[in-house]
């Protein structure tokens, strides 16, 4: 909510013809400031809000033409996208800003947005085809030292690697990402390696540290509003608990998780919830 409000007072103050100036900056900072705001939106699920920023980022970014600021205004959208859970708009979003950066050369978005279209092609169901973009990703943020960069694309191939079982790779991205969170204080960041970390022990029966793990990331998440991820670290514990035959404790978590879901409109996890919900029946 701190970015926001932050970035609200920047969009607020950039009116009149000072939304097309640059100020000395190598991205309009009209676009910069609403696709942050687009980012922080989305975590704390305000989804409706995002649109319109996102929309108003896309307009402003492509009448300038500029690269690096039509890059950011696709980012944003493509984060409000994978944040909801609709993995084929973000895939259409992304696979622009992909072809963006060849075009116009900006090796310096090569990673991060490898590892967001990598994400995005796992959610719309084709997790091989993401991993490869994901270890690629890596690869270029290492060589080219981009350390705020790594601990996120570590955490979307712990995703990947876990949507293919691949458990072992998982948990060793999981944990590299959980890490360097931490030693760069971003706590929000930090609830979204516990929750994976949670899903990989639940998925391995360990249940105690599924327990530990969701609780800290719900914990972690709660204090700043995050409440998709509030909302999918119930889902995960739902699933658990009825994979152990739990009914009693999977049905209290898929209620809260249906809920929370259904009132954010997230409609590929309101799915899966629901079914799982009413599998109980």
């Amino acid at each position: 909510q701190r970015a926001i409000d932050v970035f609200s007072e920047v969009m607020d103050s950039l009116t009149g013809d000072l939304v097309w100036d640059h100020l000395g900056l190598p991205i309009l900072p009209a676009v910069f400031a609403r696709s942050h705001v687009v980012a922080c939106q989305t975590e704390i699920g305000a989804f409706g809000e995002a649109a319109v920023h996102a929309e108003e980022a896309v307009r402003l970014a492509e009448a300038t033409g500029h690269p690096d600021t039509m890059l950011w205004a696709y980012r944003g959208v493509g984060f409000l996208h994978l944040g909801r859970g609709d993995g084929g708009d973000a895939v259409r979003v992304l696979e622009r800003a992909f072809a963006l950066i060849q075009a116009a050369d900006l090796p310096v978005y090569v990673a991060p947005i490898s590892a967001e279209l990598g994400s995005a092609y796992a959610l719309d169901g084709h997790p091989d085809q993401a991993l490869s973009l994901l270890e690629r990703a890596v690869e270029v943020a290492m060589a080219r030292s981009q350390k705020a960069s790594l601990p996120p694309i570590f955490l979307r191939l712990g995703e990947v690697n876990l949507a293919l079982e691949r458990t072992k790779e998982a948990q060793e991205a999981a944990v590299r990402a959980l890490d360097l969170f931490r030693a760069q204080s971003e706590h929000g960041n930090e609830a979204h390696g516990l929750r994976l970390l949670a899903e990989i022990a639940a998925r391995g029966d360990d249940t105690d540290s599924a327990r530990e793990s969701y609780a800290a990331a719900m914990a972690l998440a709660s204090e700043r509003g995050m409440r998709p991820l509030v909302a999918r670290c119930r889902l995960g514990l739902g699933l658990m608990w009825r994979r152990r035959g739990e009914s009693s404790l999977a049905r209290a978590e898929l209620t809260e998780a249906v809920r929370d879901l259904r009132d954010m409109g997230m409609r590929g996890r309101l799915e899966q919830a629901d079914l799982a919900l009413r599998s109980l029946s």
